[in-house]
């Protein structure tokens, strides 16, 4: 019965966004026309944004009241970024402007509750408040004057119920004549939407998001739109006792319903050679590199421990220092040889000319993030730190070497795929090959690194980075 839930295929539309390709306007095409739920995978540079910024749009168009909302302010900022350059578009986010980008405020709540024509009445009962309060105040040094204060505290108190008031009332205007209503997932609760029913929830991060949170702006809505990648990192869940969180209505949906999905198989992020591995690895090779990033690549060959390759792995298991270690007190792990060599690599590109913002260093590690983002200005984060943004250079730090082959963190693959979809145009992966190849999809990795000729042995006698 699912297929018939398509209303409409096939739909000729007008769309906004002329540089759209035919798997996101499928996607559009089947999310306007579903009764009930579709589900948009967008994996690594493949245009998901630029996806749900013209569903929104169409969704208007064909006019629908939208709730757009995500797990995280960042995410939603980015939307509401994108659809602020969306000529026609009445839009509104909630949440404080202090948790929101400098460049959105204007789209905010409270920012367009302070330009409602009703706001001078909040402003004239402000003043009352204000002079109300001083008298309060100086009565209390005044034994004369002490009959009038609880006259006074009830002013004060009636008059702060008329601005609550006001505000909800303002509040409702704006969100009743808005289009668009932006929040995070949990903010869809709020008091100012509780008998507001939209049309459609579209909700981004969906794979990063606890079914307890996703059914917030869920059940606001008449359908809903889930858009992500259940192949990346999913919500971190701190307490053990919670781990059953960790999965997805997201990635339940797409498996039991494949027929209510579209993959954006375009992908404009990174060279192919970059691609290639994690396409084979997590997406079937169905994923397809635009000709115009294709060939993209660093022209530059630095001097030590580099080749003219967009992939490079720098094998340590040779170096008499390879091993891994933890600081005091700490149950995370660094690699001093590791570390050493990450800096001196960004170092090398630095001195070439390459912008600071140019360049990431990625780890799984904490403790590894933290040794070397003490000496460098450059982008130093954990795997989940960096999930979302790119770099033209990546340089990954694995860590892990042991004679046991325990990869901890590592093991977590979707962990590896965030960190190798990175970069742009150069993946620099560091690591001890004995240790990483007892997981067959690292040494899957490795052998591919081999046929292309494109792993280097760090070898003990290079001693400048003692």
């Amino acid at each position: 019965m699912l297929d018939s839930d398509i209303l409409k295929k096939n739909v000729d539309l007008n769309y906004r966004d002329v540089r759209l390709n035919d798997y996101q306007k499928e996607a559009i095409n089947q999310s306007l026309y579903t009764k009930n739920f579709f589900l948009i995978h967008g994996p690594f540079g493949t245009g998901k944004p630029d996806t749900l910024v013209e569903l929104i749009y169409q969704e208007v168009k064909n006019g629908n009241k939208v709730l757009a909302a995500a797990e995280s302010n960042i995410a939603v900022d980015n939307i509401v970024e994108r659809l602020a350059k969306v000529s026609g578009l009445d839009i509104t986010r909630l949440d404080h402007p202090q948790k929101v980008s400098k460049d959105i405020k204007s789209q905010t709540i409270v920012c367009k509750l302070e330009k409602h024509e009703l706001y001078s009445k909040i402003e004239r009962i402000n003043k009352d408040v204000d002079r109300l309060s001083k008298e309060l105040n100086e009565i209390k040094f005044k034994s004369k004057s002490k009959s009038r204060k609880p006259f006074l505290i009830k002013e004060i108190r009636r008059n702060k119920r008329i601005i609550r008031n006001t505000e909800k009332i303002i509040m409702k205007d704006i969100i009743n004549e808005s289009q668009v209503i932006l929040t995070t997932n949990s903010s869809a609760a709020r008091d100012e939407l509780s008998d507001i029913e939209f049309d459609v929830a579209i909700i981004d991060e969906a794979s990063q998001t606890t079914i307890p949170s996703i059914l917030i702006p869920i059940a606001k809505a008449k359908r809903f739109i889930l858009a992500g990648d259940h192949k990346q990192l999913p919500l971190v869940i701190s307490s053990d006792a919670a781990k059953e969180l960790e999965e997805t209505l997201f990635k339940k949906f797409i498996e039991k319903y494949p027929s209510k999905k579209q993959l954006l198989n375009v992908q404009y992020r990174m060279n192919e050679k970059l691609m290639n591995f994690p396409n084979s690895e997590f997406y079937n090779g169905e994923l397809i590199c635009d000709e115009k990033v294709k060939d993209s690549s660093i022209d530059i060959v630095r001097e030590d421990l580099d080749i003219d390759s967009p992939l490079v792995f720098i094998d340590t298991s040779n170096h008499p220092k390879r091993q891994e270690t933890r600081l005091k007190y700490s149950k995370s792990y660094i690699n001093l040889l590791e570390a050493k060599l990450a800096l001196k690599i960004v170092n090398d590109y630095l001195d070439l000319g390459f912008d600071e913002g140019d360049i990431g260093v990625i780890s799984p590690y904490s403790d590894q993030v933290n040794i070397i983002s003490n000496e460098t200005d450059v982008e130093v984060k954990t795997v989940d730190g960096f999930q979302g943004g790119e770099k033209e250079i990546i340089i990954m730090s694995t860590v892990r070497s042991n004679e046991n082959g325990k990869l901890g963190f590592l093991e977590d693959l979707r962990r590896l795929n965030v960190a190798i979809t990175r970069a742009m145009k150069k993946l620099i992966i560091m690591g001890d090959i004995e240790t990483l190849s007892h997981n067959d999809t690292y040494k899957r990795l490795i052998e591919d690194c081999r046929s292309e000729n494109t792993v280097i042995e760090f070898k003990s006698e290079m001693e400048e980075l003692e």
